[in-house]
């Protein structure tokens, strides 16, 4: 597993990861790996830790299954956040058009008890990370799974890119929200209501 870190001592600590699961890195871990070498432009705010590739293919579970979590690749990513104890979190994953629907209707309440991604724009979704996973962090944490299209990652990339870096320029979670909200208000509003509806974390 290669771990890409920029060795300040300074909080907040921000954990980056991509290839979480199944054969998503072949579509999401060069975003990563382009992150990384962007990172000497930006005032990076904080330890940044950037993991391009959890797992290079594996048996897909879902995060939302806790048998996810009891796999090597699970077991790792748990490894990860409590080594680091990040206050900022993204998960980078990658998703194909049948899943779409399945991902950004209301229905999924129904099929897997959380609530619906929300598009920000071209196909690239936003949600809270797995119920799961987030009672490992604090409330006032930053927490962000992105969905990218799989199909069309290069045309989408410098948009992923963009929110990424904004979580690396940013020093707190209210701070990281306010750019969000600026950038996509209408989805961030749309995934704000979903999370006080169901009352959840929202990010």
């Amino acid at each position: 597993m290669k771990i890409y870190n920029n060795f300040e001592n300074n909080v907040p600590k921000k954990l980056f990861l991509a290839g979480i699961h199944g054969n998503e890195s072949k579509y999401t871990s060069q975003i990563l790996e382009n992150l990384q070498k962007n990172i000497s432009n930006l005032k990076a705010s904080g330890n940044v830790i950037i993991v391009p590739e959890l797992v290079k293919d594996s048996k897909y579970y879902s995060t939302l299954n806790p048998k996810y979590y009891e796999t090597e690749e699970g077991i790792s990513l748990l490894k990860l956040i409590e080594k680091y104890n990040p206050e900022f979190y993204f998960e980078i994953h990658s998703y194909s058009k049948k899943s779409y629907s399945n991902l950004t209707e209301l229905k999924r309440v129904d099929l897997k008890g959380i609530p619906p991604f929300v598009d920000l724009n071209k196909g690239v979704l936003m949600a809270s990370i797995s119920p799961i996973l987030r009672e490992k962090f604090k409330e006032t944490d930053f927490c962000m799974t992105i969905e990218v299209p799989n199909w069309k990652v290069l045309e989408v990339e410098k948009q992923v890119l963009e929110i990424l870096e904004f979580g690396i320029l940013s020093k707190n979670r209210n701070e990281m929200i306010e750019k969000i909200f600026n950038k996509y208000p209408k989805a961030a509003k749309t995934a704000k209501w979903l999370a006080d509806e169901f009352n959840l974390t929202f990010l």
